[in-house]
């Protein structure tokens, strides 16, 4: 991983190892995540290959993967936030970055939600606006590695011409609405925007409680009591009720976020955390069955829904986490079987631009509505092998890419 030096909040050149099955995991989450986002349309399926209802009581495979990358992104958080601490930089600069990584989350969920705005109010192809604000975000968050004093010039220009074009093309956006016409909006924050929230209240508590078990499992708990204590009305009338979702948002995202960090600070060592491999896939495993007890006993309260984020939902979900992610690092840092991670790892290093093709690969799609994929992909086995087949295809991409210096950073 990066170090930073204490006066400087930036990279340095300087790299220590990386632990496989993490960027693995995040890899894989990635494909199956391009992989269920292009199926919701595809007929004469088994059911557990779609969401469950919004008000089903219930989950499927699907249903997992979202908060599988949130329990990846938590798991990140200790060696990103803890190499900077490590080296003195001071907790105030360090919430500093994540406030700034919170933000431009938001931005991008922001952005991302309000897709495609109305074509003739607009005065432009609703598909096209999208394609450009994809390619203005990528050109604006874009990390490509330079060595060069005319290299960094480029980079900065890029990235300046990104920002202006997101702000000329939400300068002309428009949108119906049931009072008329609306510009962008927040109904909600978008998958990205909601990771954003996640990240912030993690990383929030990380600093204050990192390296101390007791003090992240506590804040855990607390997290559910959030959503519980929202789910009879403590929070109404509160500030920004509406837009934050303490108890979801906030609470819930924020607790399986947690889980995450749980596990990513065990990997590094701290207090009460083992260090040898099989202690810590000994922990990893009860952690999940803890988890899976936990769904088991919230279960009667409020159900199993992705839609309210229901404890039992978030915790099944950890469960499910914990124990895929034991079997990679068995796998990959235990046995040393790697190289079948050749693929989707690179993505699991630059996640952020593969989510983003995957997602512009659908208003390139709209803008060709005889394509194959939309005329013949869409009924049984068959269609669920061509959209794998596009999703192993982005992935692909996005790590080639990666190792063709073209990167995004929030």
């Amino acid at each position: 991983m990066a170090t930073v030096a204490s006066n400087d909040l930036s990279p340095s050149k300087s790299q220590a190892p990386r632990i496989a099955s993490i960027d693995a995991f995040r890899g894989l989450t990635i494909l199956v995540m391009i992989f269920v986002n292009n199926i919701p349309g595809v007929k004469n399926i088994p059911a557990w290959f779609k969401h469950m209802a919004p008000d089903a009581n219930g989950m499927t495979f699907v249903d997992v993967v979202f908060p599988a990358f949130l329990f990846i992104v938590g798991m990140a958080i200790p060696f990103a936030l803890g190499r900077w601490l490590d080296k003195g930089v001071h907790p105030l600069r360090v919430m500093g970055h994540v406030l700034i990584r919170t933000a431009s989350l938001l931005f991008v969920g922001f952005f991302m939600v309000n897709m495609p705005p109305d074509s003739v109010a607009t005065g432009l192809n609703g598909n096209v606006w999208a394609i450009l604000a994809f390619l203005a975000l990528m050109a604006a968050f874009n990390n490509a590695a330079v060595t060069t004093a005319r290299g960094r010039r480029i980079h900065i220009v890029v990235r300046a011409i990104g920002f202006v074009a997101l702000a000329l093309l939400a300068y002309i956006y428009r949108a119906k609405s049931p009072d008329g016409l609306r510009w962008m909006d927040t109904s909600w924050w978008g998958i990205i925007g909601l990771i954003g929230w996640a990240y912030l209240v993690a990383s929030v508590i990380n600093i204050l409680a990192r390296r101390q078990m007791a003090a992240l499992v506590g804040a855990m708990a607390m997290l559910y009591l959030v959503y519980l204590a929202d789910a009879r009305g403590l929070f109404t009338g509160f500030p920004l009720q509406d837009r934050l979702g303490y108890g979801s948002q906030l609470g819930s995202h924020g607790a399986i976020t947690l889980a995450g960090v749980l596990v990513g600070q065990m990997l590094l060592g701290g207090t009460g955390f083992p260090t040898a491999h099989w202690a810590r896939l000994r922990w990893i495993v009860i952690m999940g069955a803890m988890a899976f007890a936990a769904a088991v006993m919230f279960e009667p309260l409020h159900g199993i829904n992705k839609t309210t984020a229901s404890p039992a939902w978030c915790l099944y979900s950890v469960a499910w986490s914990c124990w895929i992610y034991a079997g990679l690092y068995l796998l990959m840092d235990v046995w040393g079987v790697r190289r079948w991670a050749a693929i989707v790892q690179p993505a699991g290093e630059n996640p952020l631009l593969a989510y983003l093709l995957s997602t512009m690969l659908y208003y390139v799609l709209a803008l060709w509505p005889s394509n194959p994929l939309w005329n013949h992909a869409t009924s049984g086995y068959g269609a669920l092998a061509v959209w794998a087949a596009v999703a192993l295809a982005v992935t692909l991409l996005s790590g080639w890419l990666g190792r063709h210096r073209m990167a995004l950073r929030l």
